[in-house]
């Protein structure tokens, strides 16, 4: 068991013996995102979170800042990276820290680590363990992945007070743009400047491309069609409902659960009925909840309450529910609903931990209210 653990930690840390990063795992797109994780990784003393959906470039960013740290002369050896998609890996982390010392030749006590842990909800009560190293106050940076948001948050129970966070989505219509016009430095120099009028048409046509195909990273560079649309069906349906959900949830009718997906997205930027959309795919409005529950949690959707000035009735208001991403609808749908795909592309550039949005309805409709500080902001989607 040692042996085959040994050759786990070797095959997911090649840069020991290779002394970098391998450059299959590095694309030259880097998310702004990297700035801040690297600041946090360089100026605070808390666990680093990353959480979202799957596909949408959590273990690249690991390898970008495990790349960054190399670069700044960090030792190869002391960057430890688990993924806990490898079955072998899902053990006691103790065993693991002290196979890992002897391979290391120092403690965990004498020298700096990094230690990046990739869909760390596959690893029962991972959190523990991570705490006991950091409140000893251990020379351990704790890097931390997750696709799963209900047992990731469960488990971040324990360390509260000691993480910091941020959740990495598809890519924004932004983040589309800089990377599709990454080599021009004609673009970069205008969007520096604030002057953009030269790549209007430009522009008006990447945003089409990404209305239709959406942001997930690494269908980009796939302009058949026919592939990245059948590579993301595989991604939802055969990794993440089939796969994870089935594993992290107990799911015993994953066929009903993907059914429940499908119909979803015939509804995104619509109200909920419940009832009416449990009798439709033939199960109880118990299991429909649940089931949505699951999706939301693996980051497939996200639901938004009605406005209230009562906090009461907003909590029991119909959510409105919402795809995560564009290409999602334009997949899986089969109905022609573009201006709802519109009005969820839009309000997925609103996600952000520093604001609440909502919907109104009542004599008449707000598409989003957007509340951030004490300020609060319609928004209507033409």
């Amino acid at each position: 068991m040692t042996d085959s653990l040994e050759k786990s930690l070797y095959f997911h840390n090649p840069w020991w013996t290779e002394k970098k990063i391998p450059a299959e795992f590095l694309p030259s797109f880097q998310r702004p995102i990297i700035k801040q994780l690297n600041h946090y990784l360089e100026s605070l003393q808390r666990i680093i979170i990353i959480k979202g959906p799957r596909r949408t470039g959590k273990t690249t960013l690991l390898y970008q800042l495990a790349q960054i740290l190399i670069d700044k002369g960090v030792n190869p050896y002391n960057i430890l990276f688990l993924s806990f998609d490898d079955f072998n890996l899902r053990q006691d982390l103790d065993k693991i820290f002290n196979l890992y010392e002897r391979i290391r030749g120092k403690t965990l006590k004498e020298t700096q680590v990094f230690c990046f842990l990739d869909e760390v909800h596959f690893l029962k009560d991972w959190s523990f363990t991570v705490k006991k190293y950091f409140d000893k106050k251990y020379p351990i940076k704790f890097l931390i992945s997750s696709s799963s948001a209900s047992l990731f948050k469960k488990s971040l129970e324990s360390l509260a007070g000691r993480t910091v966070e941020e959740i990495i989505l598809p890519f924004t219509f932004k983040e589309f743009v800089l990377y599709s016009l990454r080599e021009d430095e004609g673009f970069l120099q205008s969007l520096e400047g604030g002057k953009l009028t030269p790549y209007e048409n430009k522009l008006q046509i990447l945003f089409h491309k990404y209305l239709s195909k959406g942001g997930f990273p690494h269908l980009l560079e796939i302009e058949e069609p026919s592939l990245w649309q059948k590579l993301l069906r595989e991604d939802v349906l055969e990794k993440v409902i089939y796969r994870d959900l089935v594993q992290l949830y107990g799911v015993r009718d994953p066929e009903k659960l993907e059914k429940t997906f499908l119909y979803l997205t015939n509804t995104t930027g619509q109200i909920l009925n419940l009832s009416s959309l449990a009798k439709n795919i033939g199960i109880s409005r118990q299991h429909l909840e649940k089931y949505i529950y699951y999706l939301e949690q693996a980051y497939l959707i996200f639901l938004l309450n009605r406005f209230s000035p009562s906090p009461a009735k907003t909590i029991r208001s119909s959510a409105k529910l919402h795809l995560i991403d564009s290409g999602l609808g334009n997949v899986f749908s089969t109905v022609s609903n573009q201006d709802f795909i519109v009005e969820s592309m839009i309000a997925r550039h609103f996600l952000d931990p520093a604001c609440k949005i909502f919907y109104y309805r009542n004599h008449f409709e707000i598409d989003l209210i957007v509340s951030k500080q004490r300020e609060t902001i319609p928004v209507e989607i033409k």
